[in-house]
């Protein structure tokens, strides 16, 4: 974050500050801030001082757009990502519209905290809506929404589980809410940041690069996907992403289904993608829940867990609860609040 405290007070950082309003740059710099903006525990009440301080800056200076999406917790729990049932199943629309009702601007009181409560840490100044928005947002944000609910093949009419509602949701606060803002400013630059930007603002920098390259025809390798994802935590905390992988990692087997699906086969220079989701439910502590769903047995022929079509998926397919591999089978915690979330240390 570019938020700090200095001698017990929250400030932006002098040199990001300095540069918002002194550097050589035409076009906007867009923040796409990880940060909480609505939360009662110590530690959020931290991150939503932080959160004001960085939204400060767009009253400072028209040179920076601040933007605060959802990335832990509430709406995009990671939780939703292991309810994969039948039994979790809900309408469509349902999800849709109490998504749709969180991008809302919400009136402010008088007399309140500088954000709205209940705002489920998605804020946008009504300032900074009219900017990028001139003509209102309502239609442009349902249309977004519809949009990354197609991305995972969904139909509103269907009944999914909250895993397919899930990955929707932060493909449109990841991909295309940022790439239609970003389009739109014809910003400068642009950060996607959390804390230490390593987790929370890992993933979403990491997810908005795999799907903008995609977009573009000229998709990541493993290799530039994997640096993007883990370099960050490696070189700040030791050891690879946290609990946010299961974020990702729901959101991207989605998306692959999706294109296989609509496609019938892979592109080549996306079939390294299997691998890197069977790779990664195998050992990753926060997953292991999910791993009950599936088959390690390294078969081409696979299937989604969701909705039974056939595809191909590397080393995962679906099947009755249990693991190909019996030793894997085990009883780890997917405890959320645990930080080092992956069972290998290092890279």
């Amino acid at each position: 974050t570019q938020a700090e405290t200095f001698n017990g007070k929250v400030r932006a950082s002098p040199l990001f500050d300095y540069w918002i309003k002194h550097g050589a740059h035409e076009r906007p710099h867009v923040y796409f801030n990880c940060l909480a903006s609505d939360r009662s525990n110590p530690e959020g009440i931290i991150e939503q001082k932080y959160s004001e301080r960085l939204h400060q800056l767009e009253t400072a200076t028209d040179r920076c757009l601040v933007i605060t999406l959802p990335s832990d917790k509430l709406s995009l729990s990671s939780s939703a990502v292991l309810k994969v049932d039948d039994a979790d199943r809900k309408p469509a629309q349902t999800f849709f519209n109490n998504y749709l009702k969180i991008t809302d601007p919400i009136p402010q009181a008088a007399g309140s905290n500088y954000f709205p409560d209940n705002n489920q840490d998605f804020y946008i100044s009504q300032a900074t809506r009219e900017k990028i928005w001139p003509k209102g947002e309502t239609t442009v944000f349902k249309a977004l929404l519809e949009k990354s609910f197609t991305h995972m093949g969904i139909c509103l009419d269907d009944n999914i589980t909250p895993a397919q509602a899930h990955a929707a949701w932060f493909h449109f606060l990841k991909f295309e809410l940022p790439n239609d803002i970003l389009t739109r400013t014809q910003a400068s630059s642009f950060n996607m940041s959390c804390k230490d930007a390593i987790d929370r603002g890992g993933v979403a920098s990491a997810y908005y690069n795999l799907m903008k390259s995609i977009e573009l025809g000229h998709p990541l390798t493993r290799d530039e996907f994997e640096r993007a994802l883990q370099a960050p935590p490696a070189m700040v905390k030791a050891r690879r992403m946290n609990k946010h992988i299961k974020n990702i990692w729901n959101a991207v087997f989605h998306t692959i289904c999706q294109i296989e699906t609509s496609k019938g086969e892979l592109p080549d220079n996306l079939t390294w993608i299997n691998d890197w989701l069977a790779d990664t439910v195998s050992y990753t502590k926060n997953l292991r829940p999910i791993r009950k769903h599936y088959h390690f047995d390294h078969s081409e022929g696979s299937t989604s867990p969701e909705e039974g079509h056939s595809r191909q998926l590397g080393t995962i397919t679906r099947g009755p609860d249990k693991l190909s591999n019996s030793d894997e089978s085990t009883t780890g915690s997917s405890d959320d609040s645990s930080d080092g979330a992956q069972e290998h240390k290092g890279l």
